[in-house]
């Protein structure tokens, strides 16, 4: 089962996926397909989240909070999960803060 993953997925996606620039673009996209391997709140914020502090999207505190609100009905460990990568990513590349940042209680 692993392999099939591997095969299908995987290699799939490390071809398409040159550069952390091109994988920002393809995940920090409202309009993401339903289908795609990054579609839903368990992968996308987290991946996008990452791949926008590393590519240093200017977009990064939007992105932020647009994956904070698509976590809004999500389970709590995942909106406190999602905290703490926004707090560990910000040590490595601060940001400006939202105005108005709520966060989750972590």
């Amino acid at each position: 089962m692993f392999n099939e993953i591997l095969e299908k997925e995987a290699i799939v996606i490390f071809g398409k996926f040159q550069s952390v620039e091109f994988f920002d673009k393809e995940i920090n996209r409202e309009d993401l397909p339903k289908n795609s391997v990054f579609y839903g709140v368990s992968i996308q914020p987290f991946l996008g989240i990452t791949s926008a502090v590393l590519n240093k999207n200017p977009k990064t505190k939007y992105w932020e909070s647009y994956y904070r609100e698509k976590l809004i009905n999500a389970n709590q460990h995942l909106k406190n999960q999602y905290e703490k990568l926004v707090i560990y990513l910000n040590g490595i590349l601060p940001v400006k803060p939202l105005e108005h940042y709520d966060t989750y209680s972590l």
